[in-house]
């Protein structure tokens, strides 16, 4: 199977009954992002449970981490138990989570067998082509960013100004039509 490299990250997915699992090899940076960003939410809004697997996930960037905020925030994630969670976070990912002041606001699973089962993994395509990847891009940037700016963390104030440039260069963006 070949793996999808990009930025020394490598994201799979599989499914098994109703969940679909996604795992993060290497590192989950801005441009995962919104492949997993589409792949989780399609599949929460299909009805099926999300698991994140970070076990070997050595390194998270601020946009990674501010899209699996925003998965835990969505209407699923929040409405049925259950639906949402990060599987087996690596001492890495424990550990940013913890300085970020995120490791409450998402569902973490830190014991559950992130490998169990017997379904194929597959590449989680990322679109790195697409005519409108750049535009997907700094869209996932700038809510990420805004969800972590909704954390109370010692970093809040950071990301709200942050936010509020990343918010303003999209706006900027939109309105040349590119």
């Amino acid at each position: 199977m070949t793996k999808l490299e990009n930025d020394g990250g490598t994201v799979r997915v599989r499914q098994g009954g109703t969940v679909s699992t996604v795992k993060v090899i290497g590192r989950g940076t801005m441009r995962q992002s919104p492949a997993v960003f589409r792949h989780a939410s399609a599949a929460l809004a299909g009805g099926a449970g999300v698991r994140v697997d970070l076990s070997e996930c050595a390194y998270m960037d601020s946009t990674f981490l501010g899209t699996l905020l925003r998965l835990a925030r969505t209407e699923p994630a929040r409405t049925r138990a259950g639906a949402f969670a990060v599987l087996c976070p690596s001492a890495a990912c424990r550990e940013l989570m913890a300085q970020m002041g995120v490791e409450k606001a998402i569902p973490t699973d830190a014991d559950s067998g992130a490998d169990a089962g017997e379904e194929a993994w597959t590449d989680l395509p990322l679109d790195e082509a697409a005519p409108d990847r750049a535009a997907a891009v700094q869209e996932t940037v700038v809510h990420a960013h805004q969800h972590l700016a909704d954390t109370p963390s010692p970093g809040t104030r950071q990301f709200k100004d942050i936010a509020a440039k990343l918010a303003k260069a999209w706006d900027a963006q939109k309105g040349k039509g590119t």
